[in-house]
């Protein structure tokens, strides 16, 4: 039995703020596709769904907006999709955190 549609949706959005928190960290521009293969993420239940977790991440300070491009997904066809970049603060007080629990433990 599959499972509530509601909660595939979480479970995907949670991966997917997870995937991006990664993507962040690394300094690189990253747009949904680039995420999917570097990250190893999953297709959303539904496409729609993009925008709402890189909204949520942006809200949340972890990325920002880096600029536009054509999009690099087949099915885009040469679409043009939006690159995000972690933000400063977020790449430096998750570095800083790490340091000192990799300190710690």
């Amino acid at each position: 039995m599959s499972r509530p549609a509601v909660l595939e949706n979480l479970g995907w959005a949670d991966q997917a703020i997870r995937a991006i928190e990664a993507e962040a960290r690394t300094g690189r521009t990253f747009d949904g596709y680039e995420l999917q293969k570097r990250q190893g993420l999953d297709d959303p239940p539904s496409a729609s769904q993009w925008g709402s977790v890189f909204r949520v991440a942006a809200h949340r300070g972890i990325i920002q907006q880096s600029g536009f491009r054509i999009s690099t997904r087949p099915t885009r066809r040469g679409g043009i999709t939006r690159s995000w970049i972690g933000t400063r603060s977020y790449t430096t007080n998750k570095s800083s955190a790490s340091a000192v629990n990799t300190d710690a433990a």
